[in-house]
């Protein structure tokens, strides 16, 4: 039985171990994150762009839905912490675009996958819940 709980268990944990990780890629891969989250210019208490479009012609990201200091947050575990932008590496960073859709889409999948095994195990604890018959 406690097999079938495994998922729900485990599935916050990438959570943790995503959070940790994601520390590691802003001290070695800064230009990575800036692309990631859309940040475009240095700051401090930066914003989490939720949805937008960026658009690294005009160096900015149409269309954004920020939650303030959010990133900042995340990354620096500071509502004031600094977050490089990606006018900082200026030719050293990544196509923006692709980073910044794929992590929405991985983090998406992961949020998803919680989702489910969350359910999963409360469905498996209602029956367990349930007289038989």
């Amino acid at each position: 039985a406690c097999g079938r709980f495994t998922a729900a268990c485990v599935m916050p944990l990438q959570f943790l171990v995503g959070d940790m990780h994601g520390l590691n890629t802003l001290e070695h891969q800064p230009a990575k994150v800036a692309a990631m989250e859309g940040i475009w210019e240095t700051e401090r208490g930066a914003p989490l762009t939720l949805f937008g479009i960026p658009d690294q012609e005009a160096r900015t990201t149409h269309y954004a839905v920020k939650i303030p200091k959010v990133a900042s947050l995340i990354l620096t575990h500071e509502l004031d912490g600094e977050v490089k932008g990606i006018n900082e590496f200026e030719g050293a960073h990544p196509p923006v675009a692709p980073v910044f859709y794929a992590f929405r889409v991985m983090v998406g999948v992961g949020s998803l996958m919680l989702l489910v095994a969350g359910f999963t195990a409360w469905r498996l604890w209602l029956q367990r819940r349930q007289p038989e018959v």
